[in-house]
């Protein structure tokens, strides 16, 4: 008999919990602020170009400030955080020819793995725009994951990596946050990913919302915090889980302990490096 089995997070966990803004504006800095006091993390889209740059925008017929992080600031800032790439200076991948979008997406790369000093592997579209051309050029790049604007409405994992469509932008948060900490159905395990920008906080004063939303969020013994990059390294941990044909034994040949679910077993552990017999004796 073949035994049905499933992803669970690290820990046994049924649901994750992760967030993704974009840009490098200087309203990060109180936004950053919360997510320390509540233990959360986060995943931020840096345009290197614009660092340091001083700027506004009108939203919704209101001027927002729109300044740009600091080199000098950067590093101390998204410490302990994922920096992602968003491209050097924020255009339509789209209207550029093979050529420019690589420069944008390997220049940025560069630049940001100077500041961070590490390999940068996750990245946002600048205004969600791309193609099959651009996915087919990220691959090249080394990008793990590129999220887009579109949403799902759900708590379904990614479905599409270099296409990946969070659960909400956080002007939706609220609707799903009962139902995600409430309740859990299925047999695959939940996801609520969120994006946004920060400076959105300053477009419709809503700091007070987004406070109390992340708060309802935070502290929850039965969720997982994580950055977008540490989701995607997880997946690709459970997905490179050797199984018997029977599926009640698992050998883990990555670095990290996985977590799985197991059709008569429960939620059980595959250590990082090691075979294990997932029987109902061993839960």
């Amino acid at each position: 008999m073949n035994l049905q089995h499933a992803m669970r997070f690290p820990g046994g966990r049924k649901k994750a919990f992760t967030l993704s803004y974009d840009d490098c504006v200087t309203q990060d800095i109180p936004f950053i602020q919360m997510l320390r006091r509540l233990g959360l993390k986060a995943t931020f889209n840096v345009n290197s170009g614009h660092l340091g740059q001083k700027d506004h925008i009108i939203r919704e017929g209101k001027r927002v400030e729109h300044d740009h992080v600091s080199e000098a600031e950067f590093k101390s800032l998204y410490e302990g955080f994922e920096v992602a790439l968003h491209t050097v200076s924020h255009p339509s991948l789209t209207m550029l020819d093979n050529a420019q979008a690589l420069c944008q997406v390997i220049e940025d790369k560069a630049a940001l793995e100077r500041l961070a000093g590490y390999p940068v592997r996750g990245m946002a579209y600048p205004g969600g725009s791309y193609d099959a051309r651009i996915i087919e050029l990220l691959k090249l790049c080394g990008v793990r994951f590129c999220r887009v604007v579109e949403t799902t409405g759900d708590f379904s994992l990614p479905r599409e990596a270099l296409a990946w469509q969070c659960s909400c932008h956080h002007w939706d948060l609220e609707k799903l946050i009962q139902p995600f900490l409430s309740g859990f159905s299925g047999i695959q395990p939940w996801l609520l990913s969120v994006w946004g920008h920060s400076f959105e906080f300053d477009q419709r004063d809503d700091w007070a919302v987004i406070r109390d939303q992340l708060e309802r969020l935070s502290g929850h013994e039965d969720v997982w915090y994580a950055s977008n990059i540490e989701i995607f390294d997880y997946m690709d941990a459970y997905d490179a889980l050797k199984w018997t044909v029977q599926g009640d034994v698992a050998f883990n040949p990555s670095a990290v302990d996985v977590w799985v679910w197991l059709e008569g077993v429960g939620e059980a552990c595959v250590p990082a490096g090691q075979c294990a017999r997932l029987t109902p004796q061993a839960v």
